[in-house]
């Protein structure tokens, strides 16, 4: 601890275990995101890490990996402005589910250019 400050280190190591696959269906997202973005010494003020289970293709993971943050960041009540710490968690809490809901909605206007599965399907992310 610094001062006030709490200084923490992440240290974040993805592996991926293939077996006996010839393609991988899945996709991850890190992203972080700092009190101060210019200022590489900045706290972390957020950090998001992704996993996406691609299932019949990898498009829908694909999908996933770039948009579902931008959807939950996207949501007011991800921003609360309260100094309520609880409120603060649900409106934050409220936000995520906004965010996957949005992220889904907006993955209906991409799915018919999507190849199809052999049961005619397009491919889910779970």
């Amino acid at each position: 601890m610094v001062g006030n400050i709490w200084v923490r280190t992440i240290f974040v190591f993805v592996k991926i275990l293939i077996k006996n696959y010839d393609f991988l269906e899945d996709a991850y997202a890190i992203a972080l995101q700092r009190l101060n973005p210019t200022d590489k010494e900045s706290p972390i003020s957020l950090a998001y890490f992704g996993i996406f289970d691609g299932h019949g293709g990898k498009e829908a993971a694909e999908f996933a990996r770039q948009s579902l943050c931008r959807h939950i960041l996207e949501q007011d009540d991800f921003w609360p402005r309260t100094s309520d710490e609880n409120q603060n968690d649900q409106s934050i809490l409220s936000a995520i589910r906004k965010g996957f809901l949005a992220c889904h909605n907006d993955m209906w206007n991409h799915v018919e250019k999507w190849p199809k599965t052999s049961s005619g399907l397009p491919s889910t992310s779970g």
